[in-house]
This record gives structure tokens, C-alpha cells and sequence, in this order.
């Protein structure tokens, strides 16, 4: 083997090595450390999100209803769906 050239074994070990210590240094979940901070999420911050997406779904449904031939015809013979 020429100097400095490593076998395939040494450079999976120094790979795996290498590794081990970033895993180490960023607080990986079987070092023990932990970096992540989790903090709960308001309860109207949820509720805020939950409105706005539904708004935004029952706006693009009607919207998108307006693409259907039926409806179409409906609203131009002046007949609009009721509750």
C-alpha cells in the first residue's frame, strides 16, 4: 500500500468516527443532549390557524363551484342555491 493510502476498513472507521462526534457536538437523541426547545403552541394561535384554513377551503370550493356547468346555468336562470 503506498503512503498515506488507507484500506477500506480505516476510512469507514474515520468516516464513522467523524460522524459520531458531529452527532455528539449537535445534541442527537442518543447523545443525552438535547438542543431542540419545544414550547407548546397557544391554544388560540391553534384555534386562529384552524378558522383561517377552513375559511379558506369554503372559499375556494365556492369559487370553484362557479366552474361547474349546473351552477352556472343556475345563477344565469336567476335560481341561487338556499339553505
Amino acid at each position: 500500500m503506498r503512503p498515506g493510502a488507507h484500506g477500506w476498513a480505516e476510512s469507514t472507521r474515520r468516516v464513522e468516527d467523524a460522524r459520531r462526534s458531529v452527532a455528539a457536538r449537535q445534541g442527537s437523541p442518543g447523545s443525552g443532549k438535547s438542543t431542540s426547545r419545544e414550547t407548546p403552541v397557544d391554544v388560540r394561535v391553534q384555534l386562529a390557524a384552524l378558522w383561517t384554513t377552513i375559511m379558506i377551503i369554503v372559499a375556494s370550493v365556492d369559487l370553484f363551484s362557479l366552474y361547474r356547468a349546473d351552477i352556472r346555468a343556475n345563477i344565469e336562470a336567476g335560481q341561487m342555491f338556499f339553505f
